[in-house]
């Protein structure tokens, strides 16, 4: 599992190295800049789909990655 930030306040600012790092997967996987993104992939990388905040119980969620 992976997590990239986007902090907007300038106390919780990244390095600038882990900033370019984020804009890089953010320009890969996240061209409509939507927030938060949760992208799924499988054990050998392969995109598997992808989905954002849903207001449903955790048992619910993880039903939904599963489907993806």
């Amino acid at each position: 599992m992976l997590r990239a930030d986007f902090p907007r306040r300038k106390q919780n600012q990244l390095s600038a190295a882990q900033q370019a790092h984020n804009n890089k997967l953010a320009e890969l996987y996240n061209t409509n800049g939507f927030f938060p993104l949760v992208v799924i992939f499988d054990s050998k990388g392969v995109y598997l789909g992808e989905t954002g905040f849903k207001k449903v119980t955790p048992k619910k969620y993880i039903e939904i990655l599963n489907a993806l």
